[in-house]
């Protein structure tokens, strides 16, 4: 996966489309209810989507340096559901209790469950980040 600065800014404005944060957070919390989240893009490190209830990190990649980054902004998070969710790769960082392991395919693929067409503009574009 290239992870350029271009990356995660297609990425971060894609996940401000409203369906496909609905779409994301419908993987990973099946019994919450869904409430429009602010997107974060943590100097190209990792992205970070919040709402009064959850915060979640979207790390496209992790290594030493990012896992770090992300544990220490844990410290600063309270009365909030803290969710790790990785983009196309499977390495657990251990301090996690709720984490998921995602392909951009599967949240389109909710997305299109949700009634979004197949051939929609943001989703043709996501499939391609």
């Amino acid at each position: 996966m290239n992870m350029t600065k271009d990356y995660f800014t297609n990425l971060y404005r894609l996940l401000e489309v409203e369906f496909i944060q609905q779409a994301l957070f419908e993987l990973i919390e099946e019994k919450g209810n869904y409430s429009p989240l602010l997107v974060i893009n943590h100097q190209d490190y990792f992205l970070s989507l919040s709402n009064e209830s959850y915060y979640v990190f979207l790390l496209p990649v992790v290594t030493p340096k990012i896992a770090a980054k992300v544990c220490n902004y844990c410290k600063y998070i309270f009365n909030r559901k803290t969710i790790m969710v990785q983009l196309e790769n499977s390495e657990s960082i251990p301090m996690f209790e709720h984490q998921f392991f995602i392909k951009l395919k599967d949240i389109i693929q909710q997305a299109e469950h949700n009634g979004i067409m197949r051939n929609n503009l943001f989703l043709r574009l996501l499939s391609e980040v």
